[in-house]
């Protein structure tokens, strides 16, 4: 995980509460390019580590209410599933993080 910035225009985000606590968590996840696998069993597992209730489904679910608010893409190039995180080009981003691995949206 890594540190980022929340931009006051988060609290204009048309989700719900569960939807942007995930969203937070997937800033902290990203690479510098605003981009992660798209793992929901992952996912789940490391921003909501003691919460039992929260399963890969309703990650899933809530990624998809995150999409459909114009928060995230959600992406395939060849075969490799991708979240990215929508307007995170504005995140400050420390000068040692490395490039992103993962394939941008086309």
């Amino acid at each position: 995980m890594r540190t980022r910035t929340i931009r006051p225009t988060f609290w204009e985000i048309d989700a719900s509460a569960p939807a942007k606590l995930l969203l937070l968590g997937l800033s902290c996840m990203a690479d510098r390019a605003g981009r992660l696998l798209d793992r929901p069993k992952i996912i789940a597992a490391r921003v909501f580590p003691l919460r039992e209730e929260i399963t890969p489904a309703d990650v899933d679910r809530l990624l998809d209410e995150l999409r459909d608010a114009g928060a995230v893409r959600r992406y395939q190039v060849e075969g490799v599933a991708v979240v990215e995180v929508v307007g995170f080009d504005r995140q400050p981003i420390h000068h040692r993080e490395p490039a992103s691995e993962l394939p941008a949206f086309a």
